[in-house]
């Protein structure tokens, strides 16, 4: 506690002591201007006036705003408030401690920043993690970059070109079909109710189709024993879903209730070699 009024003690003198050497240094300038001649006195000020002239304040001189400067900026803030500050960290570090303060300083440097333990080997361990991740994961986006260019960008434009030739020969299939149904229109506009009666009996079968992917199923679930485990019971399971799903989009395009509406021509562009294909390659 004395030592503690000691340290505030001294503080306040040396404030005290700033205060009268900064106010020295100003009297001391004063007389060394006294000493100048006046013409390079009236020039050097008129010099500062011009250049300083919009922090001056019309109703105050330029003499007492350099004081206040002065004393507010050089005494105050420099070196009573900063340097009191820092004078004791740096003897803290450079020096043996001599005051409570002082010690007190070093141990929390110490803690912070010191290189084998506190914040600071923390802070370092932590830098190192983050530079290591960083690596990796350009390691990683120069792979997955590399992978896109060689393996997924050639796949997209040989798929894009397989496409385009897929369109351009349904494209032919669809003009070919059109031509021949209009070479022998008459032919199938006289067969029209035979037509609907096939699609229609071909509707039929893929509802009771549908009603067997949905049986078979509760069949097996019904079964005494752990289906799941069965590798055919799964499987029956597994490929009556895919069917149903299949007859499901099938129906989507034509149904009983459309075909009433379509006529012969409309019922012979349907591609029920692709809806075939469709549920093949849903069932597989």
């Amino acid at each position: 506690m004395e030592i503690s009024s000691l340290e505030q003690q001294y503080a306040d003198l040396h404030h005290k002591l700033l205060i009268k050497i900064n106010r020295l240094q100003y009297l001391q300038c004063r007389q060394q201007l006294k000493l100048q001649l006046e013409q390079q006195i009236n020039t050097d000020y008129q010099h500062i006036q011009d250049t300083y002239s919009d922090i001056q304040r019309q109703d105050e001189p330029l003499e007492q705003l350099i004081q206040v400067q002065n004393e507010a900026f050089k005494t105050q803030d420099l070196l009573y408030r900063y340097l009191h500050v820092v004078v004791p960290t740096l003897r803290a570090v450079h020096q043996n401690q001599s005051t409570t303060t002082e010690t007190l300083i070093h141990q929390h440097l110490q803690h912070m920043y010191g290189l084998e333990s506190g914040t600071l080997k923390h802070l370092i361990q932590v830098n190192k993690e983050l530079h290591q991740i960083s690596s990796e994961v350009t390691t990683k986006r120069l792979q997955v970059n590399d992978m896109v260019k060689h393996l997924v960008i050639p796949k997209m434009e040989s798929f894009h070109d397989d496409n385009q030739r897929l369109q351009v020969v349904k494209q032919r299939y669809r003009d070919f079909k059109e031509q021949l149904i209009q070479q022998h229109q008459l032919q199938y506009a006289a067969k029209e109710t035979d037509i609907k009666t096939i699609i229609n009996s071909l509707l039929k079968s893929w509802g009771h189709l549908s009603i067997l992917c949905q049986l078979l199923p509760t069949l097996v679930s019904s079964l005494p024993i752990n289906w799941a485990t069965d590798k055919e019971l799964l499987a029956i399971i597994t490929q009556c879903e895919t069917v149903l799903i299949a007859l499901e989009r099938n129906q989507q395009v034509i149904s009983e209730t459309s075909i009433r509406d379509m006529s012969y021509k409309d019922l012979l562009m349907i591609d029920f070699g692709e809806l075939s294909m469709k549920l093949f390659t849903e069932k597989e």
